[in-house]
């Protein structure tokens, strides 16, 4: 979800998680002059207003653009998209807690979307972990099902599952691979690409 002060900047936000370069670009260009269009309204007219009072309210405008780029560049780090035969998967990581052992707690969200034209299962998943300090573990490829389920999806069709890993240290990654077993019989491995497991988040 996004911060307060982000989700009612005066634009419409995007609909997906994660934005290539230019579109951040266009993103952040409209905030700016979004808001400087509303300060120019607000005072039309006003000859008498001081030049230091409309300075402080552009500011407030520069400094609402910063915040939605720092929220958007958190976002990016921490989440991934990757695309197999037609089966995409959105993986999101956010820092939970850090527990009585020291350890650092993370959640994670995978979203699998089937945007082929065929049926496609959802048979196994294969997950690698790495700590700050190059420490490995490892979900067993291919470890059966998905929070008990092995999901067929038809086209259009997703499925979404939360589940959650502790590393000694942060910052970590993890990334992975997906099973997939299409109408025909045929099984092929869909990657996981790399997310960042980061605790910056929890200072803020």
């Amino acid at each position: 979800m996004l911060p307060k002060s982000i989700a009612t900047l005066p634009v419409a936000w995007p609909d997906k998680a994660v934005l290539g370069a230019g579109e951040l670009q266009g993103l952040i260009r409209s905030l700016f002059r979004k808001a400087i269009e509303r300060v120019s309204e607000a005072h039309a007219g006003q000859a008498g207003r001081r030049h230091s009072d409309m300075q402080a309210e552009y500011e407030d405008a520069a400094f609402a653009g910063v915040r939605a780029f720092s929220a958007m560049q958190l976002l990016q780090g921490s989440t991934s998209v990757s695309e197999s035969n037609g089966v995409q998967i959105i993986t999101t990581s956010k820092f939970v807690e850090k527990d009585s052992q020291g350890e650092d707690v993370y959640a994670y969200r995978v979203h699998v979307q089937n945007d082929s034209d065929t049926s496609v299962q959802l048979v196994g998943r294969h997950w690698v972990f790495e700590d700050a300090h190059g420490h490995r573990f490892e979900v067993q490829k291919f470890a059966q099902g998905f929070v008990g389920q092995q999901p067929r999806l038809r086209g259009g069709q997703w499925f979404e599952y939360v589940s959650g890993v502790k590393l000694r240290s942060s910052p970590g990654t993890m990334h992975g691979a997906m099973l997939v077993v299409d109408e025909k019989g045929a099984d092929f491995e869909a990657e996981i690409n790399p997310v960042a497991l980061s605790a910056q988040e929890a200072s803020e």
